[in-house]
């Protein structure tokens, strides 16, 4: 099988699809599957014309077969491996939109406590678009620059309600 930077160069024009026929042949298990019955499983919507041509690129990689009629599909890989590539696939997908909206987003990481393997992995030196700023003052600028409401997606609800009541009344 193809490297995992293979297998997204593969699929780069449709990665999140890619991902959601992944899923579909995991959800499906072992057996060779129609392409309608792929797309159905994975939850995803395009045609089946189209599918086939995003499964094709997968063939390529070795991450699925096609029958020889051409008929169906199945993945001499198990479930885990097929969701971890979905996985892998949908972070290619978030990677496609953060380009061509690119102007528009800012990410923020906030650092854990050390030792992290993350801090390793970061450069410390500015000069990341953005550069590094604490949680805190990230959280500050975000809310400031709101224009009428601000939408906090985290786990942490309840620290980050308590956060905004404090700074931003």
């Amino acid at each position: 099988m193809a490297s995992d930077a293979d297998i997204v160069r593969c699929t780069s024009p449709w990665p999140g699809t890619a991902a959601q026929l992944l899923e579909g042949l995991a959800a499906l298990g072992s057996g060779s599957w129609p392409t309608e019955r792929v797309c159905s499983a994975g939850g995803t919507s395009v045609p089946p014309s189209d599918a086939i041509q995003v499964l094709s690129g997968l063939e390529v990689t070795g991450v699925c077969l096609r029958s020889e009629g051409g008929q169906t599909w199945s993945s001499e890989l198990n479930r885990a491996e097929l969701l971890r590539l979905a996985t892998l696939l949908w972070g290619a997908e978030q990677y496609r939109r953060l380009r061509h909206q690119a102007t528009q987003l800012e990410l923020v990481v906030t650092m854990p406590m050390a030792p992290s393997f993350l801090a390793h992995e970061l450069p410390e030196a500015p000069g990341w678009p953005g550069g590094y700023l604490s949680t805190s003052d990230a959280l500050l600028r975000i809310a400031q620059s709101a224009r009428s409401r601000i939408i906090v997606m985290t786990p942490f609800y309840r620290r980050i309600r308590i956060w905004l009541a404090a700074h931003c009344v």
